[in-house]
């Protein structure tokens, strides 16, 4: 017996054509959302001014990659962005970063996310506090094991 043939007409008539629905707009980072929600204008997409002449821009080559400095150019914060919600996950971070933050909890901050996804700022101070309270532990989540061949 010959192979039947699919019939082509009826295969294409099967196929459900959906109306494209619009793209959304990409949503503004958490950073810019927490800028925003504080009475700061956007300056392209690194930088937003205050009214006061404080400003929070990105840094250069550092751990905590964007920071809020005064009208003078004092750095006041640094902050560490992440679009995550503590409350609902653990949040893994690198060792580092935690011990910048735990060593001077007055100047870093995580900007988090809340259950609703309204950006909060987390200042090592009040991590700490969450810590040393029995409110939040902190598990070692990996370690780096290096085998020394010259010993």
């Amino acid at each position: 017996p010959q192979p039947v043939e699919p019939d082509h007409d009826l295969i294409d008539a099967e196929v459900a054509t959906r109306p494209r629905t619009a793209p959304k707009p990409p949503r503004p980072s958490v950073m810019a959302r927490f800028a925003l929600a504080r009475g700061y204008k956007a300056d392209g997409d690194d930088r937003f001014f205050h009214s006061d002449g404080s400003w929070i821009g990105r840094a250069n080559g550092t751990r905590f990659p964007w920071e809020r400095r005064s009208a003078g150019g004092e750095v006041l914060r640094h902050y560490y962005p992440k679009e995550h919600c503590l409350e609902r996950e653990p949040l893994q971070i690198e060792a580092d970063v935690w011990a910048l933050l735990d060593q001077k909890p007055d100047i870093y901050s995580f900007i988090l996310v809340n259950p609703e996804g309204e950006p909060v700022e987390m200042t090592g101070v009040r991590l700490r506090a969450l810590r040393e309270g029995g409110e939040m532990t902190i598990h070692p989540a990996t370690y780096r094991l290096v085998y020394d061949l010259h010993q």
